[in-house]
C-alpha cells in the first residue's frame, strides 16, 4: 500500500471538458509509466429515483468515492484522477467532513473555466439541450462566485494543452506493493447483464433503470468497465472488490436492487452475500454488431470515459468489431445456460423491456419491502413531473419552474423527459385522458353539442391543451379516447359512414378548440369557462351545414388526415 496517493479532481461547469481533460491526464500519466487510476464522479451517483442534486446527491457520490479511493491506495496505485461536478456552494470539504475519513489521500481540486460564449458552444457541441443553458450559466457563475477549486482558464486552450498544463500536478511513479481490498459482500440483489462490446448493454440497462425509477423503485447502476480504469491493468479480483465497495455504498444510500453491466462474466458475478442475483446475456448477430460499432463511432451513444469508438478511424472500428465478434463467441461458449436476450432487430427500449421481464421473475420479486429505517425514500418520478406541469399550466410551465417546485435541479428532469416539448405532450395527454367527459344525450345532434361544450370546458380547465389536440403528435391513450369518441357517435348515428362520422365529430371539436382559445385569451365573455348561447347556436349551424353537404364530401385521404385541421384521430381499422 502506498504511503499516500495524491488525487487530482478536475471540476467545472457541465460541458466545459472535465471528463476529456481527466481522461487525458490518465492516459498521459500511464503513457509515462506511472501508476494511475481514473474515476468519473457521475458513475458513482447512479441511484434513483434521482435525488435531484443538492446535499443528498453530492453526499451519495462523496460517500462512494472515499472507500473506492482507499481501495485504490491499498492496491498500490500512486495517483488517481477524478473528474466531475462538485457542490457549487460548498465544494467537497463539507461532504468529506460528513463522511468517512480520507486519510492518506491528499486532494487537489482544480476548476476549469472559460468565457460564457465558449462554454455555451462546448455545451451545445456535445449534444446537450439548449433548454439547459440558463441552468448552466447559473451553475458556472455560482462556481466563480464561491471560488471553489483553483481556477484554470481554458478559453483559448485545446484539451491537450490543458492536460499538458496540469500534468505537472500529477505524481508519476511505479506502483507500490498492494493488496486486494476485502470486506463482506453486499446484501442487495444484483442483476448482471453481460455481452460483447457494442451490443448495447449500457443503453438497454439505462432504459431498464429509468423504468425502475419511474416505478419509484430505488435502483442503482454499475458499469464494471468504469471501475477498471487503472494502469497497470488491475486483476479481476481487484475490480470485483471495487464493484462490491460501490454496491455497499448504494445499499447504504437506500438502493434495493442494482443493475451491473460488463463484458466479462467474471466481473458480473460478484459475491451476492445475503442478497440474490441473476445473470443475463445480451446477444446480437454480426450485422447488428457491425451497425452498432459504426453508430457509436458517429457519436450516437452517451459520451463516457474510455470510449474507444467515438470518432475512431476505420481500422480502429474494424479491430473493435473483430474483438466484439470474438467476445460474443466466447460468451456463448462460456455461459451456455444463461438466459439470452437477442437485441439484433429491436430498439434499446424493447431490449430493456425483455431484460426487465427476466428480472421481475427473479431479482425484483425478492425486494418488495420498504427501505430500511434511516434511508431516504426518493420520490421523483414521471407521474409527479407530469402532475406538476399540469398544475402550473400547460401554457405556462417551464422546466425550471417544475424542477423548483419538486425541489430538484433542472437536469434531474431530463432523466425522465427529453425536452420541454416532450413534457408538454405527455402532460397534455394526461390532462386529456383524465378529463371526465359526461355525454348523456341520446340524440346525435345533442351529442355533438355536448361534445363541443365539454371540449370547451377542457380547454378552460387546461389552457394550452388546444395545441396538442390540434397538432399532435398524439399519445396512444389520446388515440384511444379519440377512437372511443367516434365509436360512441356512430352508435347514436349509424346512418353516417365512418368517414362522415369522423368529419362531423372532428370539425366540431376543432372549431370548439379554436373558439375557446380565442374567448379564453381575450376574456370577452362574462364567464369564459362556460360556452355562450351564441357558441351553441354556431355549433348547431355548423353541424346542419355539414350534414347538408355530406353527399359531396371529398374522398381523398387528406379529408381524414391528422394535422391542424383535425383534433380527432381517424379510425385505424
Amino acid at each position: 500500500m502506498a504511503d499516500t496517493m495524491p488525487t487530482l479532481w478536475v471540476t467545472g461547469a457541465p460541458g466545459i471538458g472535465k471528463s476529456t481533460v481527466g481522461w487525458g491526464l490518465f492516459e498521459a500519466v500511464a503513457s509515462r509509466g506511472g501508476s494511475v487510476a481514473y474515476l468519473d464522479i457521475d458513475q458513482l451517483g447512479l441511484l434513483g429515483p434521482p435525488p435531484g442534486g443538492g446535499d443528498r446527491s453530492h453526499r451519495i457520490t462523496t460517500d462512494n468515492l472515499v472507500p473506492l479511493l482507499h481501495g485504490l491506495r491499498r492496491a498500490g496505485v500512486r495517483q488517481t484522477i477524478v473528474s466531475g461536478v462538485v457542490d457549487p456552494e460548498r465544494g467537497i470539504d463539507h461532504h468529506l467532513r460528513a463522511g468517512p475519513p480520507l486519510d492518506g489521500v491528499p486532494l487537489d481540486l482544480v476548476r476549469l473555466s472559460c468565457r460564457d460564449d465558449v462554454l455555451r458552444g462546448r455545451f451545445l457541441g456535445r449534444g446537450s439541450s439548449p433548454e439547459l443553458l440558463d441552468e448552466l450559466q447559473r451553475y458556472a457563475r455560482l462556481l466563480d462566485r464561491t471560488g471553489i477549486g483553483e481556477p484554470v482558464d481554458t478559453t483559448d486552450h485545446t484539451p491537450a494543452q490543458t492536460v499538458a498544463g496540469l500534468l505537472g500536478r500529477c505524481l508519476i511513479a511505479a506502483p507500490g506493493a498492494g493488496e486486494v481490498p476485502t470486506g463482506p459482500p453486499p446484501s442487495i440483489p444484483v442483476a448482471g447483464v453481460i455481452g460483447p462490446t457494442a451490443v448495447g448493454k449500457s443503453t438497454a440497462g439505462w432504459h431498464a433503470l429509468r423504468t425502475l425509477w419511474q416505478e419509484g423503485r430505488p435502483a442503482a447502476f454499475v458499469d464494471a468497465q468504469q471501475l477498471g480504469f487503472v494502469h497497470p491493468r488491475p486483476s479481476d479480483a481487484f475490480v470485483r472488490a471495487q464493484i462490491s465497495i460501490l454496491l455497499h455504498g448504494y445499499q447504504r444510500a437506500g438502493a434495493t436492487v442494482a443493475l451491473l453491466v460488463s463484458r466479462d462474466p467474471v466481473l458480473a458475478r460478484p459475491p451476492f452475500g445475503e442478497g440474490a442475483g441473476t445473470l443475463i446475456r445480451l446477444a446480437a448477430d454480426p450485422d447488428a454488431l457491425a451497425r452498432r460499432v459504426e453508430s457509436r463511432a458517429r457519436g450516437s451513444s452517451a459520451l463516457l470515459a474510455g470510449d474507444e469508438l467515438r470518432g475512431a478511424p476505420a481500422p480502429t472500428r474494424r479491430a473493435v468489431l473483430d474483438r466484439a465478434l470474438r467476445e460474443a463467441e466466447n460468451l456463448a461458449r462460456a455461459c451456455p445456460d444463461l438466459p439470452v436476450v437477442d437485441s439484433s432487430r429491436q430498439a434499446a427500449e424493447a431490449t430493456a423491456a425483455a431484460l426487465l421481464e427476466h428480472l421481475r421473475s427473479s431479482v425484483l420479486a425478492l425486494r418488495s419491502l420498504p427501505p430500511r429505517p434511516g434511508t431516504v425514500r426518493l420520490v421523483l418520478n414521471r407521474d409527479r413531473i407530469l402532475e406538476t406541469a399540469i398544475a402550473q399550466g400547460l401554457d405556462r410551465f417551464s422546466m425550471a419552474g417544475v424542477s423548483r417546485e419538486l425541489g430538484v435541479t433542472d437536469m434531474a428532469l431530463y432523466r425522465y423527459v427529453g425536452s420541454r416539448e416532450e413534457l408538454y405532450s405527455l402532460a397534455a395527454a394526461r390532462a386529456h385522458a383524465t378529463f371526465q367527459f359526461r355525454l348523456e344525450g341520446t340524440d346525435w345532434r345533442a351529442h355533438l353539442v355536448e361534445v363541443a361544450e365539454q371540449t370547451w370546458q377542457l380547454a378552460a380547465r387546461h389552457p394550452g391543451i388546444e395545441r396538442y389536440l390540434l397538432d399532435g403528435p398524439y399519445h396512444p391513450e389520446t388515440l384511444r379516447v379519440f377512437d372511443a369518441s367516434i365509436a360512441g357517435f356512430r352508435a347514436l348515428a349509424p346512418q353516417f359512414s365512418a368517414d362522415q362520422a369522423y368529419v362531423l365529430l372532428s370539425r366540431v371539436v376543432s372549431f370548439t378548440l379554436a373558439a375557446a382559445d380565442n374567448a379564453l385569451s381575450r376574456r370577452w365573455q362574462p364567464d369564459p369557462g362556460e360556452p355562450s348561447a351564441l357558441f351553441r347556436w354556431t355549433v348547431e349551424a355548423l353541424v346542419d351545414g355539414m350534414v347538408g353537404r355530406l353527399d359531396d364530401l371529398p374522398t381523398d385521404p387528406s379529408a381524414r388526415g391528422l394535422g391542424p385541421e383535425s383534433a380527432i384521430s381517424p379510425s385505424r381499422s
